[in-house]
C-alpha cells in the first residue's frame, strides 16, 4: 500500500512537470535547456516524495495542493521557455489541463468495476495520451516558436483554469458520498471541456489577431495604390514639363551668343537631366516606382543604383508592386540617411530573371544590425500607428503569387531577396 501511495505521489507532481516540459519544447528555449528539465522533474521528485513521507496524497488532492503544483508548473515554464511572463504562464495552463485530463481519465478508469490498473501503469498511460495532444495541439499552438497571445488572453486562461480546476476538485471533495460511483467520470468531463473551451479561445484569439493584421494590411494596400496613383500622375507631368523645358532650351541656345547666357542655359539642362536619369526597365510601373524613388534619393543625397529587367513583371498588380518596392527602399532610405559618409549613403537594387524564378534584391549597408522576429526585423519605432508593418505587407504580396521573401545581414549589408516563380504564359522558351 505504501508502494503504490509512493507511486500515487511521484506521478502526481512528475506528470505535469513532464507535460508542461512538452509543451515547452516546440518553443523558444532557454540556454542549457536539458539541465533546466532535469532540475525541474528532480524538483517533482522531491515534491512527491516529501508528499508520500506526509502522507498527504492518501485521499483527494485538495484545491491547496493543486494550487502548488500550479504554481510550480508556472515557474517551470518560465525557467524553460525564452518568452514573456504571460506567455510562459499560458505555456504551463495548457501542461497542467493535459496533464489533468490524461490523469483524470486514468483515474475514470482506475475505479470501474473490474479494472485492474495498477498506478505502476500511470506513467505508460499518461505517455500512451501524450503522444497525440502532443502531435494535435502542443507543437501546432506556438508559431515561429512562441506563443502569440497576449496578457488579456493569458488571463482568460488562467480563469477558465481556477474555474473548471479548483471549484470542481472543491465540489466533489465536498459531495464524493453522495455523488454516485464512478466520481472520476463527471472530473473527466469537467477536463474535457475545458480543454476544448481553452483550445476554442485559443483559435478565437488567433483568428482575431489575424484579422486585425489583415485588417491594416488591407489599409495599407488601399493607401499604397493612392500613393502609387499620385506617383504615376505626378512623373507623368514632370516627363511633360522636362519634355517642353527640353525644346524651350534648344531654342534658347540657339538665340544666345554671349558666354554668361550659355552657362546658365547649361545650369538649367543640368537640372532637367536630373529627372531622366532613371534607366528604363520594360515596366511602365516600375519605371515609375523607381523614378519616385530616385526624386527622393537625388533630395537626400542618397545614390541608388538600379540594375533592372521589369520586362517580365508583368503577372504582378501594379499596387503590389508599389508595395514591395515602396516599402523596401523607404527602409534602406531611412537606414543610409544615418550615414554622415556620403560613399555609404547608397541603395543597390537588382531585378532580373534566373530560370523559372523573377530574382529582386535590394541592398543597403547598416549602421547597426537588426534584432528580428518572426523572420523579419523588429521595428525601432514607437508601436503607435502602422510602424512594423512596412515588411510585413511585403511578405503579405509575395506570398500572394507563392513567392519566398528572404531577410539577412551579411558584411555589414542588409539584404531583401525576393524569389517570384514565373507564371508558364511568362516562362522564358526553353
Amino acid at each position: 500500500m505504501d508502494a503504490a501511495l509512493l507511486l500515487r505521489c511521484l506521478a502526481l507532481t512528475l506528470l505535469p512537470a513532464v507535460s508542461v516540459l512538452a509543451f515547452a519544447w516546440p518553443v523558444r528555449r532557454r540556454s542549457h535547456f536539458m539541465v533546466r528539465a532535469a532540475l525541474c522533474l528532480a524538483v517533482a521528485v522531491a515534491l512527491g516524495a516529501g508528499y508520500w513521507a506526509a502522507g498527504l496524497m492518501a485521499g483527494a488532492v485538495t484545491p491547496w495542493q493543486l494550487a502548488v503544483l500550479a504554481v510550480l508548473a508556472a515557474l517551470q515554464a518560465c525557467f524553460l521557455c525564452d518568452q514573456p511572463l504571460h506567455a510562459s504562464l499560458y505555456t504551463a495552463i495548457w501542461g497542467l489541463m493535459a496533464q489533468q485530463f490524461c490523469w483524470q481519465l486514468f483515474s475514470a478508469l482506475y475505479a470501474l468495476p473490474g479494472a485492474a490498473l495498477p498506478w505502476l501503469t500511470v506513467v505508460p498511460f499518461t505517455l500512451l495520451c501524450g503522444v497525440p495532444i502532443y502531435t494535435l495541439v502542443a507543437r501546432r499552438l506556438p508559431v515561429d516558436g512562441r506563443y502569440r497571445v497576449g496578457p488579456r488572453q493569458t488571463t482568460s486562461a488562467v480563469l477558465l483554469f481556477v474555474l473548471f480546476e479548483f471549484l470542481t476538485a472543491g465540489i466533489l471533495r465536498a459531495y464524493n458520498s453522495i455523488l454516485p460511483p464512478p466520481q472520476g467520470v463527471l472530473m473527466l468531463m469537467c477536463e474535457f471541456y475545458c480543454l476544448t473551451i481553452l483550445y476554442l479561445q485559443n483559435a478565437l484569439f488567433k483568428n482575431s489577431a489575424i484579422q486585425k493584421e489583415l485588417t491594416a494590411l488591407d489599409l495599407l494596400w488601399h493607401q499604397q495604390k493612392e500613393q502609387y496613383d499620385l506617383a504615376k500622375e505626378n512623373i507623368a507631368l514632370i516627363n511633360r514639363k522636362c519634355h517642353d523645358l527640353k525644346h524651350q532650351v534648344r531654342a534658347l541656345r540657339d538665340m544666345a551668343d554671349n558666354d554668361q547666357r550659355r552657362k546658365y542655359l547649361d545650369e538649367i539642362d543640368d537640372s532637367i537631366r536630373i529627372y531622366e536619369s532613371i534607366v528604363k526597365t520594360g515596366s511602365e510601373v516600375l519605371d515609375t516606382i523607381l523614378t519616385e524613388k530616385s526624386l527622393r534619393c537625388k533630395e537626400k543625397d542618397i545614390q541608388i543604383h538600379c540594375i533592372a529587367d521589369g520586362s517580365r513583371m508583368g503577372f504582378l498588380d501594379p499596387v503590389d508592386v508599389y508595395t514591395i518596392f515602396g516599402n523596401a527602399i523607404d527602409n534602406a532610405m531611412e537606414e543610409v540617411q544615418k550615414f554622415a559618409d556620403h560613399d555609404k549613403r547608397q541603395i543597390d537594387v537588382l531585378i532580373h530573371v534566373r530560370q523559372q524564378f523573377l530574382v529582386i534584391s535590394i541592398t543597403n549597408p547598416l549602421t547597426a544590425a537588426p534584432s528580428f522576429q518572426d523572420g523579419l526585423p523588429k521595428t525601432t519605432k514607437g508601436n503607435n500607428g502602422y510602424h512594423g508593418f512596412g515588411l510585413k505587407s511585403v511578405q503579405h504580396t509575395v506570398g500572394k503569387y507563392g513567392g519566398n521573401l528572404t531577410i539577412g545581414t551579411e558584411d555589414g549589408c542588409f539584404t531583401l531577396k525576393i524569389l517570384f516563380p514565373l507564371p508558364q504564359t511568362a516562362a522564358a522558351p526553353a
